[in-house]
């Protein structure tokens, strides 16, 4: 064995016949072809491995970048597959800051800032949702979704002033569910209003 990193470990039995690679906290960079060699009177008998490593992935579903006006909700879903136990521990981070949760005292009002995460069967998909409502100018910037040994997602999202919430989200599209999520918070509360003056 020639390295010099000390997760790599050679184990073997006294009288055994068995040598085996043990590779601790196996990394992304780990993966890739092994050789085992052995010496013999005629020469070197080699045999090859292959080690394909997994890595853990989260997505946070829709658009690299969302356009919400002043009080509106950011509602934003990750989802991590091929986890372990490990990749349960989802983290929400906004401009470096870890985010998490607020408690609201007020009886049937939820919570500011509520961060869930659940495990989803048979195939053990976790799928965390950061829930922000009354979106404040400080909620602008970047928002990151991060497990351990898992390659982390990143969003940005705008808040504008104005609150032009619907001409901000039609000019960049609503391809995906995350985005429907921004505009229901949005549209509905105008057809109400729709409703009210005509029947007025």
């Amino acid at each position: 064995m020639y390295t010099n990193d000390d997760r790599f470990h050679v184990m073997h039995a006294d009288n055994a016949d068995n040598w085996d690679l043990q590779i601790k906290y196996v990394q992304k960079r780990d993966a890739g072809s092994y050789e085992c060699q052995v010496a013999m009177g005629t020469g070197i008998a080699s045999h090859y491995y292959n080690l394909d490593v997994i890595v853990p992935t989260a997505r946070i579903l829709g658009r690299e970048e969302y356009h919400i006006g002043k009080g509106s909700t950011i509602n934003l879903i990750c989802v991590i597959e091929n986890g372990s136990s490990s990749t349960r521990n989802v983290v929400w981070v906004h401009n470096g800051i870890p985010i998490y949760n607020i408690k609201n005292n007020k009886k049937d009002d939820p919570s500011p800032i509520m961060v869930t995460t659940e495990v989803i069967q048979p195939d053990n998909t976790i799928q965390s949702r950061l829930f922000i409502r009354g979106a404040s100018p400080s909620a602008l910037g970047n928002y990151t979704c991060t497990a351990p040994y898992t390659e982390p997602d990143t969003v940005n999202v705008y808040v504008s002033e104005e609150g032009d919430n619907i001409a901000a989200i039609q000019r960049h599209g609503t391809s995906s569910s995350a985005s429907c999520v921004l505009i229901m918070h949005i549209v509905l509360p105008m057809i109400v209003l729709q409703r009210i003056f005509k029947f007025v």
